[in-house]
């Protein structure tokens, strides 16, 4: 079911309060430099489950998705390890900055969540893709 878009609101957050967001995110859970091992992070320190569903990039189009209950990174594991890596931070941006938006938007199931990415007005959530793939 597509839910309603009317009460999703995505702040504006400049490309310098990003640059904050995600130096303080590192100084929290990562203090050994780079390379960052988001994984890591995702498991450990922010106590999110890691799951693949092969072929998730030619089912819906994404190379990951947070669940709509945020206990959840799904990727695909046939995506290029760099593309993954990149994926799973992205999603970590939308579970730091997006998680009210999250909860109303996405359900646990990716088909809804397809449903839900082809319905969404593109400046709506144009505006959290670009935030996270800042992030």
């Amino acid at each position: 079911m597509v839910p309603d878009f009317t009460n999703i609101k995505i702040p504006y957050r400049s490309v310098e309060e990003i640059k904050n967001i995600a130096d303080n995110f590192r100084n929290i859970y990562w203090k050994q430099g780079i390379p960052i091992d988001i994984e890591l992070i995702v498991e450990t320190g922010l106590h999110l489950k890691m799951g693949c569903i092969d072929g998730l990039k030619r089912l819906i189009n994404t190379d990951a998705f947070l669940t709509g209950d945020l206990t959840e990174i799904i990727y695909d594991p046939d995506v290029f390890a760099f593309r993954v890596r990149f994926s799973i931070a992205h999603e970590v941006g939308h579970f730091i900055m997006h998680a009210e938006q999250v909860k109303l938007l996405r359900t646990t199931n990716f088909l809804d969540w397809q449903q839900t990415i082809e319905a969404i007005p593109g400046p709506l959530w144009g505006r959290a893709e670009e935030q996270a793939n800042e992030f």
